[in-house]
C-alpha cells in the first residue's frame, strides 16, 4: 500500500561577508518530498527545488553582492552604520493531495531602505513529475485570463470604498496588464491566484492575491 507523501522542509544558511562585515545574511527554504511513488518523481521534484535553493545563492553572489559590497564599503569610509540586507526564501504547501502538491515560495530582500517580495507559484502532478498548467483546471475552451481577470475586478470593486486608498487609480488596467497564467496555486477549496508586490498598489507589503471558488472551475 503506497503511503501518503510528505513535504520536509530543508535549509541552506550562508553569509557573503565585505572586509570582515557580514553584507548579505542568507536562508533559503526548500521543500523536499518523501514517500513518493514512484521513486523518480519524487527525486525529479526534489532536483528541481535543490537546484531552486542554489540558484538563488549564485544570484546572490553574482547580483546583489557587488552593489551590497560597495555601499558597506562606503559606509566603512564614511563612519556610518551598515545594515546587511537579508535575503529569505521560505515556501508554502497549500495543496498536497490527489496526486498533486501545489506550494508558492516567497523570496524577500529586506534592507534598511525597503522590502520586497518575489512570489513563485509551483503546482505538480506528483506521478508524472510534471508541473500543470492553469488550463488544465478548467473545461477545454474555457477564456481562463479573461474568467481571472473578471474575477479580480469584481473582488476589488466589492472591497470599495473601505480599501479603495490601497489601489491605484488605474488598478483595473493594472489587473489585465499585470496577469500571468503562471502566478497560481492550488488550495483546498479552489485557486488563488497573485500579482507582483506593487503592481496594484504602492502602499502594499504584500503580495496581492485573489481565490477562485472550487465550483467555478470543476
Amino acid at each position: 500500500m503506497n503511503q501518503t507523501p510528505a513535504v520536509v522542509t530543508r535549509t541552506m544558511n550562508t553569509q557573503l561577508d565585505c572586509d570582515g562585515v557580514s553584507a548579505i545574511n542568507i536562508s533559503v527554504e526548500y521543500p523536499e518530498l518523501t514517500d513518493v511513488h514512484p521513486l523518480l518523481s519524487g527525486m525529479l521534484i526534489n532536483s528541481y527545488y535543490r537546484h531552486y535553493a542554489s540558484g538563488i545563492l549564485r544570484n546572490a553572489q553574482r547580483s546583489l553582492y557587488p552593489q551590497t559590497a560597495k555601499h558597506c564599503r562606503d559606509c566603512i569610509a564614511s563612519g556610518t552604520f551598515f545594515s546587511p540586507v537579508e535575503l529569505r526564501s521560505t515556501f508554502t504547501v497549500t495543496f498536497l493531495q490527489d496526486g498533486i502538491l501545489s506550494l508558492y515560495s516567497d523570496l524577500s530582500t529586506t534592507s534598511s531602505e525597503n522590502k520586497y517580495v518575489t512570489r513563485i507559484g509551483d503546482t505538480w502532478s506528483i506521478a508524472s513529475a510534471c508541473p500543470l498548467s492553469l488550463s488544465s483546471f478548467f473545461p477545454k475552451h474555457t477564456p481562463v485570463a479573461k474568467l481571472l481577470t473578471e474575477h479580480a475586478i469584481l473582488q476589488v470593486r466589492q472591497r470599495f470604498p473601505q480599501d479603495s486608498v490601497l489601489y491605484y487609480n488605474d488598478w483595473e488596467n493594472r489587473i489585465k496588464k499585470y496577469f500571468s497564467m503562471n502566478r497560481f496555486y492550488r488550495v483546498d477549496d479552489g485557486l488563488a491566484f497573485f500579482f507582483p508586490q506593487y503592481s496594484l498598489s504602492l502602499y502594499s507589503d504584500n503580495i496581492p492575491v485573489f481565490f477562485l471558488p472550487l465550483d467555478t472551475f470543476e
